[in-house]
């Protein structure tokens, strides 16, 4: 299999009524669950494992790709992969070590509405105009204000992780999957966690192929 190189990935396009519809839900579930303490990442998750499953008391080291090698985010990336892969009994050792694991991330966008750059919106279109009628006299008056324009939709931003294992005694790819999560950018690196949790789930026999995960992680603040 062939990693997962983030400064290549393609940007997918969401169709308008999509991303309209997208919207709403996340701003319905907001106002609905302003109180609430938690928030739903769905996460679309592809796998594929070779049979036997990686034993539970397996240990691994990081391999990167060249492009990998001076990306800040990275250490970040693995300690959030240690964490989850952890929760299985894993156990990081680079000597020596069973497996060899890639973990790629790719944040690229989804959607973007119209007269939206890479600065935010342009003045025209998407900048949301207002006016105002005032009548009176000496004594007072009455004023209304209103849009001009619909208020536009934010961007849409397709967050992914992937994880692959090698075995280092063959060099044969055993165990690959990916999670994928749209939605603003705000919320990229908050739901990490959710994406690992998801990419991983069935480990290590999970489902084969293509499954919906939805995960709860705690609401920024």
């Amino acid at each position: 299999m062939q990693s997962l190189n983030p400064s290549m990935l393609p940007i997918r396009a969401v169709p308008f009524a999509r991303a309209l519809a997208k919207v709403a839900a996340v701003t319905s579930a907001l106002l609905l669950g302003a109180c609430s303490t938690v928030m739903m990442v769905d996460a679309d998750v592809r796998t594929f494992a070779t049979a036997p499953g990686i034993p539970a008391t397996a240990t691994y080291r990081y391999e990167r790709l060249p492009s990998q090698l001076a990306n800040p985010r990275q250490p970040m990336l693995e300690a959030q992969a240690d964490a989850a892969l952890g929760k299985f009994g894993l156990r990081r050792a680079d000597t020596p070590a069973q497996y060899g694991v890639q973990v790629t991330e790719g944040l690229s966008p989804a959607y973007l509405p119209p007269g939206y750059g890479p600065y935010g919106y342009s003045s025209w279109p998407g900048t949301v105009w207002t006016g105002s009628v005032f009548a009176g006299g000496r004594h007072g008056g009455v004023g209304v204000a209103f849009p001009l324009f619909p208020m536009l939709p934010s961007p849409w931003y397709l967050h992914e992780i992937s994880i692959t294992f090698r075995d280092l005694k063959t060099a044969s790819v055993v165990y690959e999957t990916r999670a994928a999560h749209e939605g603003p950018s705000a919320h990229s690196d908050a739901v990490l966690p959710a994406l690992f949790e998801a990419a991983l789930s069935g480990f290590p026999n999970p489902p084969q192929g293509a499954r919906r995960i939805n995960i709860e992680v705690p609401r920024s603040p």
